[in-house]
């Protein structure tokens, strides 16, 4: 007996979430830069993180600051983001970075300052 009601209620749970509506909706990011060839915000981010990461004398120490995450759209796509980082002397300093997208969501270029 208690098998077939555990039974029941998965089936009434798969069945309440299970949804016959195909349309999709647009998810909010943070920034706002829209999904680039099916490529996330998150996605985009990581690939930027990494590329700035890879230029900075501490990788490590580089702490986003995801609340400042901005977009802006001119010949191609720009994720504009601010973070934290140390130097060679293991001083931390706010920075500024942009990482360039194409349509597709290949990177194309980052920078930091």
């Amino acid at each position: 007996m208690k098998k077939i009601l555990t039974a029941l209620a998965m089936t009434a749970l798969l069945t309440a979430c299970s949804s016959n509506d195909t349309e999709t909706k647009p998810v909010a990011t943070q920034s706002g830069i829209p999904n680039l060839g099916g490529r996330s915000e998150a996605e985009l981010l990581t690939d930027c993180q990494i590329d700035i990461q890879n230029k900075l004398s501490n990788p490590r120490s580089m702490d986003i600051i995801y609340s400042d995450l901005k977009y802006k759209k001119e010949v191609n796509h720009e994720l504009w983001l601010q973070f934290y980082a140390k130097n060679q002397l293991n001083a931390e300093s706010k920075h500024t970075g942009m990482c360039e997208f194409d349509d597709n969501g290949k990177l194309l270029s980052s920078k930091f300052e």
